[in-house]
């Protein structure tokens, strides 16, 4: 499992720095300022949570990151984190298509932070792009009085967000409208061919009316009836 870490205060990032491959920013600082021109002049990829801020606020604090990387000569990836900073946040307030919002505003990669209770709310939100998914992890979810420990995941819940994501991703694809391998079969049976509607003498001339559509597909489609005309 890659290590990474949240630092709360500024003077942690400069030996944090040599310990972690990335860093994240927790909802409740992604206005601190200094923390914020820390973590970027490490020019290290930066996952910002994004609870608590509107558009504004969140391309500000990426410009804040952004700006003390390239004063020292680097230059750093961010990623957003849509989030609901309420324990456990309702339902009703997830708001899930968020993070097609920020996807689409900010042109960077996105993802889901969770604090629903449950799992639902982090598979459904790969179907909308989350692309990083945080989830809280608990042993137990009655370790003790602490609110995280509801809304957190157990081993087995974990295991099954786990599964249930890759299921997800698979089901989404490509995203290309092509026929599917699988439709491959279904087609020849199931489109139709161009034939005739009754059987005819020798040397009559073929009109509109003298056509019918039946399955299986394979002869003339249709559309092709003008070949037949005449």
């Amino acid at each position: 499992v890659m290590f990474l870490s949240t630092p709360f205060t500024p003077d942690v990032v400069p030996w944090l720095d040599e310990l972690v491959p990335a860093f994240k920013i927790a909802s409740g600082d992604n206005n601190y300022v200094p923390l914020l021109k820390a973590v970027g002049a490490t020019g290290k990829p930066v996952i910002l949570s994004t609870g608590m801020a509107g558009l504004a606020e969140i391309e500000r604090a990426c410009r804040v990151v952004e700006s003390a990387a390239a004063d020292c000569g680097k230059r750093t990836d961010i990623a957003l984190l849509h989030c609901v900073s309420a324990y456990p946040t309702p339902p009703e307030q997830a708001n899930l298509r968020a993070i097609q919002t920020l996807a689409g505003k900010s042109g960077r990669v996105v993802g889901y932070s969770d604090h629903t209770l449950g799992i639902d709310a982090a598979v459904l939100s790969v179907a909308l792009g989350a692309r990083i998914i945080e989830k809280h992890f608990t042993l137990s979810k009655t370790q003790s009085g602490f609110r995280d420990h509801a809304l957190s995941a157990d081993p087995t819940e974990l295991a099954e967000l786990v599964r249930r994501v890759r299921l997800a991703q698979t089901l989404l694809g490509s995203g290309d409208k092509i026929r599917q391998d699988a439709e491959k079969p279904t087609a020849a049976a199931a489109r139709r061919s161009i034939v005739a509607r009754e059987a005819f003498p020798a040397g009559h001339l073929l009109a509109a009316g003298d056509f019918d559509w039946l399955r299986p597909g394979g002869g003339l489609a249709p559309g092709q009836e003008g070949l037949l005309l005449g």
